[in-house]
């Protein structure tokens, strides 16, 4: 099993900020720093992206031929076009 370490200081205003083995602002599930109001910010290795930005980093579009993803699927798939 792997896992990542970071090391998570909460402030007394609530604020929390998450920091990899560097001290580096990161965190690779969700934003780096969350504030009680709602606030977050997403960042990789202490540089700052929008969300958009980020879950396109961490979650990368994967691109699969249509015999690969039936042998995820583990069934037959019939592409059709979107109804306008």
């Amino acid at each position: 099993m792997s896992y990542k370490e970071y090391r998570v200081k909460v402030y007394d205003n609530g604020d929390v900020f998450w920091r990899n083995e560097k001290g580096k602002l990161h965190r690779e599930d969700g934003p780096a720093v969350t504030c009680p109001d709602g606030g977050q910010a997403f960042f990789l290795n202490s540089i700052i992206y929008t969300e958009e930005e980020y879950w396109k980093k961490i979650k990368p579009t994967k691109e699969l031929t249509i015999k690969e993803l039936e042998e995820k699927l583990g069934y037959k798939i019939k592409v059709v076009k979107e109804k306008q």
